[in-house]
């Protein structure tokens, strides 16, 4: 869902939510360490930390989603539910639906930063195939 499509919340209200605030520098960090990415080893260092970071952001973005239908059936959050960071009334469905859009969105983000590493790597592939023809054809 995009920010300005929105109709329970303004697009502020997302950019200044703790979660998002949260996972700004770890976007920074995860941009920077793929980066810095240099061996194998240090590839699959990245992808294990931004598959960590993508898999507990699902985990608290499912489990808001189940809040939120729960809630809407007249029942309280289940046990083990996320706790929401906005503020907002826990009674309400859309304070739960507010916290699975942030996921969503932090999800985006990160799945981002995946497809950028995904485009190094074919570009890194590329580089190396180009070299090879070019050695190859020089001898």
């Amino acid at each position: 869902m995009s920010l300005f499509h929105a109709d329970a919340y303004d697009p502020d209200d997302m950019m200044v939510h703790p979660r998002h605030q949260a996972m700004q520098p770890v976007l920074a960090q995860l941009i920077q360490q793929l980066r810095d990415c240099e061996t194998a080893e240090a590839g699959i260092e990245f992808q294990r930390n931004l598959l960590d970071r993508l898999l507990e952001v699902e985990k608290d973005r499912a489990g808001f989603k189940r809040a939120a239908k729960r809630i809407r059936s007249g029942k309280g959050p289940q046990p083990d539910a996320p706790e929401p960071q906005s503020g907002r009334d826990l009674a309400d469905v859309a304070t739960w639906r507010f916290e699975q859009d942030v996921c969503d969105r932090l999800a985006r983000q990160l799945r981002s930063v995946g497809g950028a590493a995904a485009h190094v790597r074919c570009a890194e592939g590329r580089r190396l195939r180009h070299q090879a023809r070019v050695h190859t054809c020089a001898l």
